[in-house]
């Protein structure tokens, strides 16, 4: 099929520029192009909830929305902000001409797409190159009927090319920062269902395909798994890649990595590509530990450095959604969803390496009313009285019901027209990935709804997205602006069926 073709071309140049060094120099220069080319307006607030109110704040003039007047107080100064201290930088240097005021806020948002472009093909590998390889058939697409496309390439190749997200991620909108923020915030809180043991110069990740020999060698030391970091296979080649040891991401640390639930479940997670090693006993020497043993690094045992990995992991998936919810209050749903399934998968596990129920409770709680608290005092500053914008801007658009003066839409409107406006002839599909999600859930009869969905962040993820989906709906006034920041996220799932 001509489909299928395309998918096969494609994955052959996205593997291709993935895998260089100058990855993300090639997502720059995509992005750059893609804010060039485009050169219409989509909806009025691009403009107004954050150049426009910019510009007046730094040059003194201009048109000043009717969000930011003080009897009204609807948004937070945070998104603007940033382009308020573009605009001052080019104010200061002297450069603030009428051409650099157009193009550098645009740019600076083609950058920052970019960066959401990385964080993408990070999280989807993460996803279908480690945790969860066998959707689809597994990583390499062996035996699903699709050759060897791999599930990896094939999301990012319908993610780059999707008309609505090429549409409106590079405008300065408060939506787009919406997407670039969930998506690193959902890889952050993805790192934490990994369980890995530190190792020494470099990544390693589970081997497959073992011997016989090296199965019997597993068994006479008690079933212990121990992987090394062998020559691997193009899937798991381009997951060892997206986390090399100087990355602005990953930590000075190498890590052998698990799914989070496979231990509990007895189960040992397999990759494609290299031998297993079984040489336990000389760790020191090959650099390799077993996923059973917790070996002393720095003073530190492992059990404590996987703790604080996920403390880290933890702070961060924080920071990317307060920001979000700070400048776009509707995303709410969607991260209460993430962290509360979170926390209950914490609630359920025993394992030493894993942050207890308490801890994340802790942690979240406080870093959220620490982060809020700044928010407020910021917003309050600047509209000259105590101010949470996230309250008024619930309680205007969801409780009062006065967004209806800008058009109302039934409840199905969501589902019934922008959606299939997005995804085109691709609809049908969509909805089928989700009614086979749900069915999915509910066939797994040994177990509760919610233990049929914790132990995988991405489940998580488009269960949340459509609790999102669901609680926009109930809102009078809809908008296809609403859904950029999830169009990332309900477009993964049913290309992987």
């Amino acid at each position: 099929m001509i489909y299928g073709d395309f998918l096969k071309y494609g994955q052959g140049v996205v593997e291709k520029c993935t895998k260089s060094k100058g990855c993300l120099l090639y997502l720059i220069l995509f992005r750059l192009l893609n804010c060039l080319v485009v050169q219409t307006s989509f909806f009025p607030d691009e403009y107004a909830q954050s150049i426009e109110i910019s510009h007046y704040w730094v040059f003194g003039y201009g048109h000043k929305p009717w969000e930011w007047e003080s009897c009204i107080s609807l948004r937070s100064v945070v998104h603007p902000l940033t382009y308020a201290i573009l605009f001052y930088v080019l104010k200061i240097t002297q450069l603030d001409t009428p051409l650099a005021v157009l193009y550098a806020p645009r740019i600076f948002q083609g950058l920052c797409a970019a960066l959401g472009d990385y964080g993408m093909i990070k999280l989807v590998t993460l996803w279908y190159a480690q945790l969860y390889s066998g959707v689809g058939g597994g990583v390499s697409g062996e035996g699903n009927g699709r050759g060897n496309i791999s599930p990896v390439c094939a999301v990012l190749i319908c993610h780059f090319l999707c008309w609505f997200h090429f549409y409106t991620i590079c405008r300065t909108s408060s939506q787009s920062f919406e997407c670039i923020l969930n998506i690193w915030g959902v890889y952050f809180i993805s790192r934490n269902y990994l369980s890995g043991v530190p190792a020494k110069g470099g990544i390693t990740i589970p081997c497959s395909s073992e011997s016989a020999k090296d199965k019997q060698s597993n068994q006479a030391t008690g079933g212990t798994t121990v992987v090394r970091r062998g020559v691997l296979r193009s899937d798991e080649r381009l997951a060892q890649e997206y986390h090399p040891p100087s990355s602005i991401i990953g930590s000075d640390d190498a890590w052998m990595f698990t799914p989070a639930g496979a231990a509990e479940n007895g189960r040992t997670p397999h990759h494609a590509g290299g031998d297993e090693a079984h040489n336990q006993d000389d760790a020191s020497t090959t650099g390799y530990y077993s996923s059973h043993q917790c070996v002393p690094h720095n003073g530190t045992t492992a059990v404590d450095k996987i703790k604080n990995a996920h403390i880290r992991n933890l702070l961060l998936s924080l920071l990317c959604s307060s920001f979000c919810v700070l400048i776009r209050p509707n995303a709410a749903p969607f991260w209460l969803c993430v962290y509360f399934l979170y926390l209950v998968k914490s609630a359920k596990e025993h394992k030493e390496e894993a942050l207890r129920m308490e801890q994340v409770l802790t942690v979240g709680i406080l870093y959220t009313l620490i982060f809020f608290l700044l928010g407020m005092v910021a917003d309050s500053y600047y509209y000259k009285k105590i101010t949470i914008t996230v309250v008024n801007f619930f309680l205007y658009n969801f409780v009062s019901g006065q967004n209806s003066y800008f058009g109302e839409h039934p409840i199905h409107f969501y589902l019934s027209c922008v959606i299939p406006s997005i995804y085109l002839l691709f609809t049908p599909f969509t909805y089928y990935a989700f009614f086979h999600l749900i069915r999915n859930i509910r066939k797994e009869r040994r177990r509760s709804l919610v233990d049929a969905v914790i132990n995988r962040i991405d489940l998580i993820v488009y269960v949340a997205t459509l609790l999102e989906v669901l609680s926009l709906s109930l809102s009078v006034h809809k908008e296809h602006k609403l859904l950029i920041g999830f169009s990332s996220s309900y477009g993964m799932y049913f290309l992987l069926q």
